[in-house]
């Protein structure tokens, strides 16, 4: 599907699946066949060509969101009493929102600055780590700090998602490359030195990246089929064999749940549990309508949801899924990633 003339914003929610293209002034949202919308991640315009796809079997509408920037400093309030915090990214506002964890009520924190961030990871140090997409960078904070401790260039591509392996190892996924848009590709930051880069066999679009137990980064994305599709690289940095067998219709998170692997359907509303690509079990997301990057906070047993459909963020418990036990609600604009500082 294709529209030109319009300057849009690709986003990684199925709310604007499979769209055209980024910028930092409008949003292009369409819907799935089913009426459900689902975000992909989001990509600046590439001058006048932009990025497009035509999958529009499965595009039933498409509208317009136009961002809400908060260009206000960060704040976080001194009088937070909780020694972990939640971070939920606002791609619409350029802003990551704070709660405290894991009573999240109001907001203790709100950090500015950003263009499209969307993927969220925490190391086991406490420190939080955001994938500012447009900025062509990731900017790392201490957990409840309002000011970023250091910025880690990626100019070689768009990054979406992020995560940590238990040495330290920061591995990105970029939607697509900053110089002639697809293929994206995964870069691992070794002591967050410069990247080695990899690049799937079957994913042109890569979308987030979750280690597994062993260190074996997974990225979900599309491939040149304009299908979901969900790759491996091993610790040695080679591509296992890729798959577009799960039944995922829109990819979303890839997170690591303590005993297997998952990885997000945003249409379907549910979260999968994998062994070596076969689902073995599944959470259901009820009431969700586009949960974009989930985190699953392995310590309460809850898996958090930001839901740029609803514009909302629902905690479920996990892997049991339902109903939300709880949802956050008010000041988002388009919120897509979270996560949670270690103790």
């Amino acid at each position: 599907m294709k529209e030109k003339g319009k300057v849009s914003l690709m986003r990684i929610s199925s709310t604007a699946k499979y769209a055209l293209g980024v910028t930092a002034a409008a949003a292009m949202l369409a819907g799935c066949s089913s009426g459900a919308s689902s975000l992909a991640p989001t990509t600046p315009t590439m001058g006048a060509q932009g990025i497009h796809h035509q999958v529009s079997s499965l595009i039933s509408h498409v509208g317009q969101v136009v961002p809400n920037i908060n260009h206000g400093p960060s704040w976080m309030n001194p009088d937070a009493k909780t020694k972990q915090f939640l971070y939920v990214s606002d791609a619409g506002a350029g802003t990551v929102q704070v709660y405290a964890w894991p009573k999240p009520k109001s907001a203790v924190g709100t950090l500015t600055g950003f263009s499209e961030p969307q993927g969220l990871c925490a190391d086991t140090k406490g420190n939080i780590f955001i994938a500012n997409t447009e900025g062509l960078n990731i900017i790392e904070y201490k957990a409840g700090g309002k000011s970023p401790i250091a910025t880690i260039p990626d100019p070689d591509g768009f990054p979406a998602g992020c995560s940590i392996d238990s040495k330290g190892n920061l591995a990105v996924s970029n939607i697509i490359n900053s110089s002639g848009g697809t293929p994206g590709n995964l870069d691992i930051f070794k002591g967050l030195k410069s990247p080695k880069k990899y690049t799937s066999s079957v994913l042109i679009e890569d979308f987030f990246v979750g280690f597994d137990k062993a260190g074996n980064a997974w990225v979900s994305g599309i491939t040149s089929a304009g299908s979901a599709g969900l790759t491996e690289f091993n610790k040695k940095g080679k591509e296992v064999t890729g798959t577009t067998s799960t039944p995922i219709d829109f990819p979303g998170s890839t997170e690591f749940d303590g005993k297997s692997m998952t990885t997000g359907d945003q249409e379907a509303a549910v979260a999968y549990q994998l062994k070596k690509y076969k689902v073995t079990g599944n959470t259901p997301l009820s009431g969700s309508s586009d949960i974009v990057q989930y985190w699953i906070d392995q310590p309460t047993s809850l898996l958090i949801g930001p839901d740029a459909g609803n514009v909302n963020v629902e905690i479920y418990k996990y892997p049991a899924g339902g109903s939300p036990t709880q949802t956050l609600s008010g000041g988002f604009s388009q919120p897509i990633g979270a996560t949670v500082s270690a103790k």
